[in-house]
C-alpha cells in the first residue's frame, strides 16, 4: 500500500517509550497486555480489543505496564515513520525514538 502502513510490535513488559511526534496519523490497536497512553494533555489506559489514534503532530507516547508484553498492531498513514525506525535497527522503546518525525 503506499498511503498507509501496518506493522505488529511487540513492547516489553514496563517498556517507557520516548515522547515524540509523527507528521502523518497513527493508529494502534492493542491485542495483548495493558499500557498508559499519553496523547497530547490526555491520558488512557488501554488493553487487549481497544484501538487508539493519534492525529498528526501531537506529541504521544506509551508506558507498557509491568507484568507482560504489550503486543499490537500499529498503523502510519501515510507510511514512513516505521522505515525510520526499520533502518536504526531500533523500536519505539529506546531513547531513538524521540527522534524519529
Amino acid at each position: 500500500a503506499d498511503k498507509m502502513s501496518l506493522l505488529v510490535n511487540t513492547a516489553k513488559a514496563g517498556a517507557v517509550g520516548s515522547a515524540h511526534t509523527h507528521e502523518g496519523e497513527h493508529c494502534w490497536y492493542i491485542l495483548s497486555g495493558t499500557a498508559t497512553m499519553f496523547i497530547g494533555d490526555q491520558t488512557f489506559k488501554i488493553g487487549p480489543n481497544m484501538a487508539v489514534f493519534t492525529p498528526p503532530e501531537t506529541l504521544h507516547k506509551m508506558e507498557v505496564d509491568e507484568g507482560e508484553d504489550l503486543t499490537y498492531v500499529v498503523i502510519y498513514a501515510p507510511p514512513g515513520p516505521e522505515q525510520k525506525l526499520k533502518a536504526k535497527g531500533v523500536n519505539a522503546f529506546n531513547d531513538t525514538a524521540g527522534e524519529i518525525k
